[in-house]
C-alpha cells in the first residue's frame, strides 16, 4: 500500500507531486528527449517524455523497485546492462517490481522498451513511472529512446518483383503466340 504524502496549503491539503501518477515529480532540467531529477525522494511517480522506451539512470544510488503506469497493457520488458531480465510485464499502476526479485542488487541504470501505447516525448506526463531507489541518491537521469525502425526493405526486392513479372507477360505473349 501506498502513502500518500500531503503538504498544506492555505485552504486545502493538496497531494505532494509524485504521490499518483496523475500528479508525477517534472524535472528540474529537459532537453529533447532527457530528464534530469537532481535530487530525487524514493518511492515517488516520475515522467519522462511518442516513443517505446525508457532508459533510467542514477549517478549515485541504486535502484531498488519500480511500478508501470496503468493503460500499457502487458508487453513491456525489462533490460539491465543491455540484457533482457524480465518480458510482459504488467502496467497497472500497483504491481511493484523488485530488482532483487531477479537475483539483482546495485542496479544504477535499466532500460523499459517495448512501450504501447507509444507515449510523447513532448508530453512531461506521458509514462509516469515510480521508482525507489537506495537513501541519499543523486541525479535521475530518464532518457526517452526510440526503439529499432521496422525493417523496411529496400527498392530490390520490388525491382526485382516488377522484373519478374515484365519477363513473365513477355514469356507468356511469346508462348501464346507460337501456340497459334
Amino acid at each position: 500500500m501506498l502513502v500518500t504524502p500531503f503538504t498544506q496549503s492555505a485552504n486545502a491539503r493538496v497531494p505532494e507531486p509524485g504521490t499518483s501518477p496523475n500528479n508525477p515529480v517534472m524535472p528540474d532540467v529537459t532537453t529533447p528527449g532527457v530528464f534530469v531529477f537532481r535530487e530525487p525522494t524514493g518511492r515517488r511517480w516520475f515522467d519522462p517524455p511518442m516513443v517505446d522506451r525508457f532508459d533510467y539512470s542514477l549517478d549515485s544510488g541504486d535502484f531498488l523497485s519500480f511500478i508501470l503506469p496503468p493503460g500499457f497493457g502487458t508487453t513491456i520488458d525489462l533490460y539491465v546492462g543491455g540484457s533482457l531480465i524480465a518480458s510482459d510485464l504488467t502496467a497497472d499502476g500497483s504491481t511493484e517490481y523488485f530488482f532483487s526479485a531477479y537475483g539483482l542488487s546495485g542496479v544504477t541504470a535499466f532500460s523499459l522498451r517495448d512501450i504501447l501505447p507509444l507515449v510523447d516525448a513532448a508530453d512531461p506526463t506521458a509514462f509516469p513511472t515510480f521508482l525507489d531507489f537506495t537513501s541519499g541518491a543523486m541525479g535521475l537521469t530518464m532518457r526517452a529512446r526510440e526503439g529499432a525502425p521496422a525493417s523496411v526493405p529496400g527498392p530490390l526486392p520490388a525491382l526485382g518483383l516488377s522484373a519478374a513479372f515484365a519477363f513473365s507477360r513477355k514469356l507468356r505473349g511469346r508462348v501464346k503466340a507460337a501456340a497459334q
